[in-house]
């Protein structure tokens, strides 16, 4: 029994758990990240860990890949000799609440869906475009959905309502193009004034109709 090769032959199972699990026009991740077992070249190792993450767009989704992904798992390792202990976070495990995160993935949880609200969305982009300009200003036409863990979920999700935005940094002058989970990633620290103001002008103009006052200026 070696469980470095079952673990090689259930990593590239997974390889098929979105494409052959989801509908063609339905988006999903399955990757495994990590992969530790034994630390001598001429032994064989008693046990093969793997570590991973699932993303999709919906719960719905999510809830078919997990499952899939534990099916070919545990059928893999049987099918090599072996045994998977199989260790899942869910939509359970409240990252915002410590005594819920898992003990056995402290840094891990599994995210809802970030889903905006549309209304939420339309203060924050007239909130946008009235410091920078509608041009500079790039709603569901110019984004890309992304699959990124967030725990801003959470927030939406209690509060009924949120919109999630992204303050562009992207300046080639400045090498501040690199995305985010890279060893080249550059915070362009200027623009964090703007994202002070942003935030600022869309409280503002969510609490104006509850104060009497006159309407906010274009300009902040």
């Amino acid at each position: 029994v070696d469980p470095v090769v079952a673990a090689a032959a259930a990593v590239t199972a997974l390889q098929t758990a979105v494409a052959r699990d989801l509908p063609p026009t339905a988006a999903g991740v399955v990757s495994v990240t990590k992969l530790r077992a034994g630390d001598a070249y001429n032994v064989v190792p008693d046990t093969a860990v793997l570590g991973g993450t699932i993303r999709a767009f919906t719960k719905e989704a999510y809830a078919r890949l997990e499952s899939r992904a534990k099916d070919i798992i545990a059928h893999t390792a049987r099918a090599h000799g072996c045994e998977a202990d199989l260790q899942f976070t869910s939509f359970s495990d409240d990252c915002l609440l410590g005594d819920k995160v898992p003990a056995h993935f402290p840094s891990g949880c599994t995210y809802p869906p970030v889903i905006n609200d549309p209304q939420a969305w339309d203060q924050a982009r007239l909130a946008a475009e009235s410091l920078v300009g509608a041009a500079a200003v790039h709603g569901e036409a110019g984004v890309e959905p992304t699959m990124g863990g967030e725990d801003f979920a959470y927030l939406a999700e209690r509060a009924g309502a949120g919109a999630f935005v992204f303050l562009g940094i992207g300046d080639p002058a400045q090498n501040t193009t690199a995305g985010l989970h890279t060893p080249l990633f550059k915070l362009d620290e200027g623009v964090l004034p703007l994202g002070a103001a942003l935030h600022v002008l869309v409280a503002l103009r969510a609490l104006l109709p509850h104060s009497g006052l006159a309407p906010a200026p274009r300009e902040l």
